[in-house]
């Protein structure tokens, strides 16, 4: 079985520093000044099988595919999505939906679960 290491980027292709919170299909959440941000999930293979693999590139070549601008466009319907829904009951706020930059700023909900547990009917 291939093991295969890799860093996540943002989109200019440095390396994501900040500390991840979590990860789904479409972003990761990094902590940010006290928020949690979400931005968009593109990474880069660094190790396969153990080999460090370097192509010299951190981002695409001119004509290949570039996943950026699909993480970009799946920002902009999750964005829109959440100013249709505005403020309701359960759902985080978020700050920054009218902006260009794709990325979802929210509160920093530490210790959220622990102190706020769902009701089992939910």
């Amino acid at each position: 079985m291939t093991s295969i290491i890799a860093n996540y980027l943002y989109l200019d292709g440095t390396v994501v520093r900040e500390y991840i919170i979590g990860a789904d299909g479409a972003g990761i959440v990094v902590n940010r000044g006290g928020y949690a941000v979400k931005i968009p999930r593109i990474s880069k293979i660094i190790e396969i099988d153990g080999v460090p693999y370097n192509n010299g590139r951190l981002t695409p070549e001119e004509g290949d595919y570039d996943e950026r601008v699909a993480a970009i466009r799946g920002f902009e319907r999750e964005k829109a999505i959440y100013r249709r829904l505005g403020v309701y009951p359960g759902i985080i706020h978020c700050y920054n939906l009218v902006s260009d930059d794709p990325s979802i700023q929210m509160p920093l909900m530490t210790q959220y679960l622990a102190k706020s547990r769902p009701d089992r009917a939910t």
